[in-house]
């Protein structure tokens, strides 16, 4: 007995809802960037040493800036890159944490759980404790940190 909807499927337990159409798109675009985020978690690891001898190199050069411009990027570039530096692996650990928090509870809303857009919530907000706590913010990059959380 094939069944007439393509998103209902009979299991040993019985019948199962359809998947909302919200639910799938949401799930599929969260596998994905959950896998971006978890590439991008290794490389800004990888990533912060070299930041930070750019940082020291390009620091008399942030003196020709505009004070404007210097006051949208932030004064001291320098000890924001340290920071990244000397805190990179919570930063990682942070992100990782919540990339798997994610994909847990998109996996969850997949199977119709309650408890999975909890999960899901938790771990887009996770990483947001790294950057509060580990790292100096300038107005461009906490612009583009309201951005992105405001989406």
């Amino acid at each position: 007995m094939a069944g007439t909807d393509q998103h209902t499927e009979l299991f040993p337990g019985g019948y199962q809802e359809p998947l909302p159409t919200t639910v799938n798109v949401l799930t599929i675009l969260t596998f994905i960037c959950s896998a971006f985020a978890f590439v991008s978690a290794f490389i800004v690891f990888a990533v912060a040493p070299f930041g930070y001898e750019n940082a020291v190199r390009n620091q008399g050069s942030m003196d020709q800036l505009p004070s404007l411009i210097k006051s949208f990027i932030g004064t001291n570039q320098v000890e924001a890159a340290r920071l990244q530096l000397a805190y990179r692996t919570p930063i990682l650990l942070l992100t990782l944490a919540g990339v798997l928090l994610c994909f847990f509870g998109a996996l969850q809303m997949r199977k119709l759980k309650k408890r999975g857009f909890t999960l899901y919530v938790l771990g887009d907000l996770l990483p947001l404790v790294s950057l509060i706590f580990f790292t100096n913010l300038s107005t461009a990059a906490g612009v583009g940190v309201a951005f992105s959380y405001g989406i």
